[in-house]
C-alpha cells in the first residue's frame, strides 16, 4: 500500500506539473489560465472517482476483496493531491509564496 500511495502522489503531482506547462504554453493570459486549470483540476477530479467506483462491479480476481473503505481511501488521495498540488501552483503563480 505504501508504495501505491507514493507513486500516485509522485506521479499526480508531475502529471499536474506536465498539465500547467502544457496549459502556461496555450494560455498566455494569466487569469484564463488559472480560470482553466482549476475547471480542469475540478473536473478530472470527479472523473478519477471511477477508478475507485469501477472495484465495486468488475468481475476481476485482482481487485477481489477491495473494501469500500480502499475505495473510499482512493477518492480522498485523488482529491488531496489534485487540490494541494493546484494550490502550491496557483500560490506560486499569483506571488503569494
Amino acid at each position: 500500500m505504501p508504495q501505491q500511495i507514493l507513486s500516485g502522489t509522485i506521479g499526480g503531482a508531475f502529471l499536474v506539473t506536465l498539465g500547467y506547462s502544457i496549459l502556461a504554453a496555450i494560455f498566455p493570459e494569466k487569469k484564463l489560465r488559472h480560470t482553466v486549470f482549476m475547471v480542469l483540476a475540478a473536473f478530472l477530479t470527479i472523473v478519477s472517482f471511477q477508478l475507485a467506483y469501477r472495484l465495486t462491479y468488475t468481475t476481476s480476481p485482482r481487485f477481489a476483496g477491495v473494501t469500500v473503505a480502499a475505495q473510499i481511501g482512493q477518492c480522498l488521495l485523488h482529491t488531496i493531491v489534485v487540490m494541494l498540488s493546484a494550490i502550491c501552483f496557483l500560490t506560486e503563480e499569483s506571488g503569494w509564496a
